[in-house]
C-alpha cells in the first residue's frame, strides 16, 4: 500500500485487495504464490482466495518456514509444495 492509500479495514479487505494487484500484474498467466515466514501466511491465505473464486490460473502454493496448522491446511485442494528452508539448506539472505 502507497503513502497516503488508505489501509484496508479489514484481513479480507487486504487480501482481495493483494489478489487484485496478482491479477493486473500476471493477467491470464499461470502462476503460483511464495511466502516465507509470515507471507506464508498470506500466500495461504490468498491461495484461498482464489482458489473459492475459482481461479484456475493459480498452480499451487509454497510456504517457506511458515508456522503451519496442518488441519488447516488440508482444506486448501490446491496446496502443492510445502518447503521448510532449514530443512532443504534453502539460503533465504
Amino acid at each position: 500500500f502507497s503513502l497516503g492509500q488508505p489501509l484496508p479495514d479489514s484481513l479480507e479487505s487486504a487480501i482481495e485487495s493483494l489478489a487484485n494487484v496478482i491479477i493486473e500484474l500476471v493477467g491470464d498467466e499461470p502462476f503460483v504464490l511464495v511466502g516465507f515466514c509470515l507471507g506464508g501466511n498470506i500466500a495461504y491465505a490468498l491461495g484461498k482466495y482464489f482458489e473459492d473464486a475459482n481461479n484456475s490460473n493459480l498452480n499451487g502454493v509454497v510456504l517457506i518456514d511458515t508456522y503451519r496448522d496442518y488441519d488447516a491446511l488440508t482444506e486448501l485442494s490446491i496446496m502443492d509444495v510445502i518447503v521448510d528452508a532449514d530443512k532443504y539448506e534453502i539460503d533465504m539472505h
